[in-house]
């Protein structure tokens, strides 16, 4: 088995993201995944940014598609998708129970800016956006702007003792939650 059929979830730390998905030390997290990620993720430090492609998170048959963006007190992170950019978050074949974007948790600052036309796309069991998670001390802040789009199932906006905020402004910006959960989403949202 090598490197990049393990499935665990996956830690980064500044400055680099090494070749072959290995994992690194739990002391710093900056961003955090499961699943799949495309060969073109490889955050540099606390930022990511995804100009005018496609960045995806499946999930496996054993692991669910997951991105946290921030998810550590002391490693704040940013993400932004420009220039008709794409951040995909798919669970379709994933265990479940929820497929999910956390943007800050665990006492973490965080933000996602999406702009230009960019879309934030989750689908699978259940599929989540949350802006603030679990703890206190978490700060989410989540921008959709200059006709960007997101779809999911749920969103939630400053959870679990976290602050978040959204912002969705300019002409042709767009939230949609549409969708079927499943008996998990019943049993309340993680």
């Amino acid at each position: 088995m090598d490197s990049r059929s393990m499935r665990v979830p996956r830690r980064f730390v500044a400055p680099l993201f090494l070749a072959g998905f290995m994992a690194q030390p739990a002391s710093a997290q900056y961003f955090e995944y499961s699943g799949v990620p495309s060969p073109a993720f490889n955050p540099t430090g606390s930022t990511f940014v995804i100009d005018g492609t496609t960045q995806s998170f499946s999930a496996t048959p054993t692991a669910a598609a997951f991105l946290g963006i921030g998810t550590q007190a002391g490693f704040d992170a940013s993400m932004s998708v420009r220039n008709a950019g794409t951040l995909r978050i798919d669970g379709s074949i994933g265990p479940g129970p929820f497929d999910a974007l956390n943007i800050a948790a665990g006492g973490a600052n965080a933000s996602l800016t999406l702009t230009d036309s960019s879309q934030l796309l989750l689908a699978g069991n259940n599929p989540l956006v949350q802006v603030g998670r679990s703890g206190a001390g978490a700060e989410g802040s989540f921008s959709v702007l200059s006709g960007s789009g997101v779809s999911a199932l749920l969103l939630s906006v400053g959870r679990d003792g976290s602050s978040g905020q959204m912002l969705i402004d300019g002409p042709g910006s767009s939230v949609t939650l549409t969708g079927l959960g499943t008996a998990a989403c019943n049993a309340g949202v993680p």
